[in-house]
């Protein structure tokens, strides 16, 4: 008896190729960006094992971050927990990052002033030749 061939349609051709060649780009990426793929993948896996582990346990609480009720406290965040309780984190990180940024905006600025300069110069030589 002759035997048929399997036939596959084309959606299953490519999740085959997804499932062999998505892993295999990813882990060239890594190596190109000089990083060890096979490492990211693996923590990845096991941040994600931990991560079930503590849901199932029970021991995380899940946040719901909430906004401020009249506006007049921007300095903190507050956030309540599923319980309710109620937890103030502290803007040291952000008034440093508000600070960093400024200072990056304001050196963007002079730079977009000196470029200005610079095309005005130029438009000005032109239309002297």
């Amino acid at each position: 008896m002759a035997r048929t061939k399997a036939r596959m349609t084309v959606f299953s051709r490519l999740m085959l190729f997804m499932i062999f060649i998505g892993p295999l780009a990813y882990i060239a990426a890594s190596y190109y960006n000089g990083q060890d793929g096979i490492k990211n993948i693996t923590n990845t896996i096991e941040k994600g094992k931990s991560k079930v582990s503590t849901i199932l346990s029970g021991k995380e609480e899940n946040k719901i971050p909430t906004p401020p009720s009249d506006g007049s406290n921007i300095s903190s965040r507050s956030t309540t927990s599923i319980n309710g309780e109620k937890s103030v984190s502290s803007t040291n990180d952000q008034s440093y990052q508000i600070k960093r940024l400024t200072g990056q905006l304001e050196e963007l600025d002079l730079e977009n002033r000196q470029l200005r300069r610079t095309i005005r110069e130029l438009k000005a030589e032109l239309e002297a030749k």
